[in-house]
C-alpha cells in the first residue's frame, strides 16, 4: 500500500531551503560570539552548545572535503570549555534535566570531537554519549576496580594527553564534582 503522505513530503522536501556554507558559518560564528553572554544557566548553555555542534556537523556533512577542512572550527573545544568555566544558576532545569546533567553533557561535548558526522537529533545523541560514558566507563572506574588484576586502584592520573574512552568518564565525573561543590 502506498504511503498517502509520500508525495506531500517529497514536495515539501524539494522546497526546503539549504543554506550556503558561508551562511551556516556566519551563524556558527555569531552563536559562538554571543555565548556565554546572555545565557542564564547551564541548561540554556547545553542547548546552545548542542545547536552549535549541530550546525558544525551540518556544515561539514554538506561540503566537499577540501572546503570542509577550510571551514573547520578548532575553537569549538575552546568554546565548550568557556561554558564550563562559568558560574551558572544551579537550580535551573530543562525538561527534567538538571543543572548537573547539563554540565555533564557540556563536558562530554568538550571531550569529543564535534566533527564525526551529521546527527539527526543532537540533543538525544549528546545525552546518549554521556549515559554511555557513565555506564561503560565511569561506573567501573569509580568502583576502583583495576580491570586487569581486580585490585583497587590507589590513584588515577587525569590529563588530556592520557584521555581514552575508558578514562573520559572518570575525568568528566571529577570535573562535575568540582562544579557541584
Amino acid at each position: 500500500m502506498a504511503d498517502p503522505g509520500y508525495h506531500s513530503r517529497t514536495l515539501l522536501a524539494s522546497f526546503v531551503y539549504q543554506p550556503s556554507a558561508a551562511q551556516v558559518l556566519r551563524v556558527i560564528q555569531w552563536l559562538m560570539e554571543f555565548s556565554p553572554r546572555g545565557l542564564p544557566h547551564a541548561p540554556s548553555a547545553f542547548i546552545h552548545a548542542c545547536f552549535v555542534l549541530f550546525l558544525v556537523r551540518h556544515l561539514n556533512a554538506h561540503l566537499p572535503a577540501a572546503e570542509s577542512a577550510a571551514c573547520e572550527h578548532p575553537n569549538v573545544v575552546g568554546y565548550t570549555y568557556s561554558l564550563l568555566s562559568l558560574t551558572w544558576e544551579p537550580t535551573a532545569t530543562w525538561q527534567a534535566y538538571s543543572h548537573k546533567d547539563c554540565l555533564g553533557v557540556l563536558i562530554a561535548l568538550h571531550l569529543s570531537s564535534p566533527f564525526f558526522g551529521p546527527s539527526a537529533s543532537p540533543l538525544n545523541e549528546c545525552l546518549e554519549m554521556l549515559v554511555n560514558l557513565v555506564k561503560f566507563s565511569l561506573q567501573p572506574l569509580l568502583q576502583g576496580r583495576d580491570r586487569d588484576s581486580g585490585n583497587t586502584s590507589q590513584q588515577t592520573h587525569l590529563c588530556y594527553s592520557g584521555l581514552t574512552t575508558e578514562t573520559a568518564g572518570l575525568y568528566g565525573r571529577k570535573v562535575l564534582e568540582v562544579f557541584s561543590r
